[in-house]
């Protein structure tokens, strides 16, 4: 399963509501900045802060598309959270997120204790319930290992000793709850981003071994995880020379680009694939690079982000080598558009719009290892809306294929199966849920692809 977290922050203005055959769409806010966008010029760009919230009401007049399942799975317990949000999913459906706790570790006015939360099937486990644990962040989860019956979680977190900087963790969740716990105390701070179908983790590290000089916000050079509480760097020579360093694209995003809700590789897998490529940023470059972990071959550079004419971000990565991305052009519109590069043929293909429609943006979400992709649109002419694309069926307005319910749906991702990961708005609160695809489409693989991550 490949996703990110880019929908976790794009929350807001726009309502997409779909009831008797009619359509009205909110007016969108957008946030314009001024950006230095090195080497090019300084640019004054626009992303959208709100994306399209699918609204189907109950009386809708029934569709002649087949239709997803909507499951709706319920939320964390009110007397002990106040608010929660899901941010991924693997094949198997388990679901992780994160929740504010009620009880603080730190009784200062305005802090969050963040905890990390999972959806085993069963029902919601606190990774970490000790109030030592102030901030937990989830960044990727592993589909279930069919020999042991547990999947892992990935992330950081910081405590009470130290609110600022985090420690890398990951955590084995099986069918009696979370059974062991590791903290990578040792390379102090860390953050793991991403967990490949093989158990590898990768992300980032200060460790003494391997010298550089990045800020502290914006993360140390890239590791990956080959044992309990050990990390290696990426390759043996990473960040050993200015010419050999990649960051992690998280950091990039979060940090590099002024702060800009960009989208992020963080929902389990996107960062590291079951070969053991990793996807990073060149920060001497300035361009998104792909390694192999453990070798000592430089790595192999991919999206220039800036070429002159358009800023690329790149935004997932999967088993079969293809990188998703959008560019956004330097016109009146910045428009914007998705593709997949493919690292072995190093060409790029377009991903087409929807037929009939006039969108100034595809904003592509995430992407499955079979290369199926979930999106959403902005700044239509007639509605904005989700869609998928697959080499088959091409590029398809989800819309139609929603039951009429009671939620505000926001798609967040999409796994291996073609489940879509949703959070559903009601009037208490968020629950978590997922929209199971028909059984006959919307793409022909879905049959075959089933069980094909529980290989490790």
């Amino acid at each position: 399963m490949v996703s990110t977290r880019f929908g976790g922050r794009l929350l807001g203005g726009a309502l997409l509501m779909l009831c008797q055959g009619t359509v009205a769409v909110a007016a969108p806010t957008t946030n314009a900045r001024d950006v230095a966008g090195s080497p090019g010029p300084v640019r004054r760009y626009v992303l959208p802060t709100w994306r399209p919230n699918i609204v189907v009401r109950a009386n809708s007049r029934a569709s002649s598309v087949a239709q997803y399942t909507l499951e709706d799975h319920g939320m964390p317990a009110a007397n002990r959270y106040s608010s929660s949000s899901p941010l991924g999913f693997n094949d198997s459906g388990q679901i992780y997120g994160i929740a504010a706790r009620k009880a603080k570790a730190v009784p200062a006015v305005g802090h969050v204790d963040q905890s990390c939360l999972v959806w085993t099937g069963a029902g919601f486990i606190d990774l970490e319930p000790s109030l030592t644990i102030t901030n937990c962040s989830p960044y990727g989860m592993d589909s279930v290992d069919q020999a042991t019956g547990s999947f892992s979680v990935v992330g950081a977190f910081s405590d009470i000793y130290d609110l600022r900087a985090p420690d890398a963790f990951s955590a084995s969740i099986g069918s009696s709850g979370v059974s062991k716990l590791v903290s990578y105390y040792n390379y102090y701070p860390s953050r793991l981003f991403g967990i490949s179908s093989k158990g590898v983790a990768d992300g980032y590290s200060y460790n003494a071994a391997a010298p550089q000089s990045y800020q502290y916000d914006i993360g140390g050079p890239m590791f990956v995880t080959v044992a309990p509480e050990a990390m290696v760097p990426l390759q043996p020579a990473n960040c050993a020379s200015p010419a050999v360093c990649l960051l992690p694209v998280q950091s990039i995003s979060e940090h590099q680009l002024d702060g800009e809700p960009l989208p992020q590789c963080a929902f389990g897998g996107c960062t590291i694939n079951a070969s053991g490529v990793v996807l990073g940023f060149d920060s001497q470059r300035l361009q998104y690079a792909a390694a192999q972990s453990g070798s000592a071959a430089p790595a192999q550079l991919l999206l220039t982000f800036f070429d002159g004419s358009t800023y690329n971000f790149a935004v997932a990565l999967n088993d079969a080598g293809q990188l998703l991305y959008f560019s956004e052009a330097l016109d009146a519109k910045h428009t914007v558009n998705a593709a997949i590069y493919d690292l072995a043929s190093k060409t790029s293909l377009a991903l087409p719009p929807v037929a009939g429609t006039n969108c100034a943006h595809y904003f592509p979400i995430a992407m499955n290892n079979a290369g199926e992709v979930l999106g959403y649109t902005s700044y239509c002419a007639q509605r904005d809306f989700y869609w998928t694309w697959d080499a088959v069926h091409g590029t398809q307005d989800i819309s139609p294929a929603i039951p009429p319910n009671a939620y505000t749906i926001t798609p967040l991702g999409i796994n291996d199966v073609g489940q879509i990961l949703a959070s559903l708005g009601t009037a208490t609160g968020t629950h978590w849920g997922t929209l199971d695809p028909p059984t006959a489409g919307p793409a022909s693989h879905r049959t075959a692809v089933k069980g094909l991550r529980h290989d490790r």
